[in-house]
C-alpha cells in the first residue's frame, strides 16, 4: 500500500512541475527551426511547397497569413513559372529568385478566392528557380527589391 501512495505522489509531483513549464514557457523537448527566407535582414517563416500538389495549392484556402510567414516553391530547373491565385483569401507579393538573387517581384497579387471561371495568372519577365509568396505590401514595407540576395535556411529542393 505504501508503494502506491509513493507512486501516486510522484506522479502527482511530475504533472505539477510540467504544469509549471509548461505554463511558463519551458520546454523540455528540443527546439527545431522552421525554414526561413532573409532578405534586406527581415527573415520569413516558410512553409516549403515539397510535391506537385503542395505547388498546386499554395496558400489557398488558407484564412489569413501572418507578415512574418509564406511559402516556398523550390524548382529542380530555372524558368518562368505561373502562379494564380485560386481559393486564395489576401493579397500576395510573388518574389521570384534565382539561387540567391531577386529577378523579379509581382506585387500586390489581387485574392481570387470565391472567383469562378478563368482567373488571370502571373508570369515573372526572368527565369528563376525559386518563387516566394509572401503577404501584400511585404517588398515595398522592407524595401525587398530586384538584385537583393535572400538566405534560405532549411530549405531544401
Amino acid at each position: 500500500m505504501k508503494k502506491i501512495l509513493l507512486a501516486y505522489g510522484a506522479l502527482v509531483i511530475v504533472i505539477l512541475i510540467l504544469a509549471f513549464a509548461k505554463f511558463n514557457g519551458v520546454s523540455f523537448l528540443p527546439k527545431f527551426s522552421s525554414p526561413t527566407a532573409e532578405m534586406n535582414g527581415h527573415k520569413v517563416n516558410v512553409r516549403v511547397a515539397k510535391t506537385p500538389k503542395d505547388k498546386e495549392n499554395g496558400l489557398s484556402k488558407i484564412k489569413s497569413l501572418k507578415e512574418s510567414d509564406g511559402m516556398v516553391f523550390p524548382f529542380e530547373k530555372s524558368g518562368k513559372y505561373t502562379f494564380w491565385m485560386k481559393d486564395v483569401f489576401f493579397s500576395l507579393d510573388l518574389i521570384y529568385i534565382q539561387d540567391d538573387t531577386i529577378v523579379d517581384i509581382i506585387k500586390n497579387v489581387p485574392a481570387q478566392a470565391g472567383n469562378k471561371g478563368i482567373l488571370p495568372t502571373y508570369t515573372p519577365t526572368a527565369d528563376a528557380n525559386y518563387v516566394l509568396e509572401v503577404v501584400g505590401g511585404y517588398a515595398d514595407k522592407y524595401n525587398i527589391k530586384i538584385g537583393d540576395k535572400v538566405k534560405f535556411t532549411g530549405v531544401t529542393k
